[in-house]
């Protein structure tokens, strides 16, 4: 078995070093001035992912240091990413938020290219929002929404009990995260290198009282990660961003975090960006 994985493994190698030279040998090109003019001056360097640059590593011969430096995060399943321009949203119940989900939803199409159009019914929508009070706030990941098993169902939840005692900023941010969601976007925490160091005895301990949350559903929202390979991300922490909620004092070592964040961060817009459009 071993021998076997150490033979694909170093098949991997290979075809990544034949593309790498292939796309080296591109850009040194005379003809090819402009596109190495625009690697090395524009943002481009900034918005390759982590999968990208893995393959073309080479800073020297691809884009400047700095801009290799200022790669920043951002994490997406690659395979819950939507393959449609417009996604259909039903509400499936009273909005009483209406003002904070129309500026959510055009946040994201504003850095996304993805139109949210209303849907007839259930078998005209890929999304269904529902109000439901004391079920917290979710939302399925990209993609996922379609999957036969919820067809009728609600695919995203805003709780109304919850929503009715925070402040209209508050409220659009977690339409925003969920919306976040539901596009494809996972916690911010949650990618295999996040450099968050958890207490996770106090963040059991404290979910448990808050929420009502078992360990299992605390693995599941905070302390598991994904695969760097299913991942459309690069490798620096963006504490600013939408996809993170708070981290209370004593959940972590190195990160406290006092309130969540109320607005996109530039970098959530620009890999929402690169990822879609």
């Amino acid at each position: 078995m071993k021998s076997i994985l150490y033979i694909k493994r170093n098949q991997q190698l290979i075809t990544e070093e034949n593309l790498r030279r292939d796309f080296f040998r591109f850009i040194q090109d005379n003809g090819k001035v402009k596109l190495r003019e625009i690697l090395d001056n524009s943002e481009l360097g900034q918005l390759l992912n982590e999968s990208v640059v893995s393959v073309i590593r080479d800073e020297t011969k691809f884009m400047t240091g700095d801009s290799y430096k200022r790669l920043f995060e951002f994490a997406a399943l690659l395979n819950k990413k939507w393959k449609k321009k417009d996604i259909r949203i039903m509400v499936i119940n009273q909005l009483n938020f209406h003002s904070e989900f129309i500026n959510a939803l055009n946040e994201w199409n504003k850095c996304t290219g993805i139109d949210f159009v209303m849907a007839n019914g259930y078998d005209d929508s890929d999304v269904r929002i529902s109000f439901e009070e004391n079920q917290g706030h979710w939302s399925y990941i990209g993609n996922e929404a379609e999957d036969s098993s919820l067809i009728g169902k609600p695919t995203v939840n805003f709780d109304p009990k919850d929503l009715n005692r925070l402040d209209s900023n508050s409220i659009k941010a977690i339409i925003l995260h969920e919306i976040g969601h539901s596009l494809g976007l996972i916690h911010e925490p949650q990618k295999d290198n996040s450099p968050i160091i958890w207490n996770k005895s106090q963040v059991y301990q404290d979910c448990y009282t808050w929420y009502g949350w078992d360990k299992a559903m605390v693995n599941h929202n905070i302390f598991n990660t994904y695969n760097s390979n299913d991942l459309f991300y690069s490798k620096e922490f963006d504490i600013d961003s939408i996809m993170i909620y708070a981290i209370p004092h004593g959940w972590s070592t190195n990160y406290q975090i006092n309130q969540m964040n109320k607005e996109l961060s530039i970098y959530d817009k620009k890999f929402a960006k690169a990822f879609y459009i």
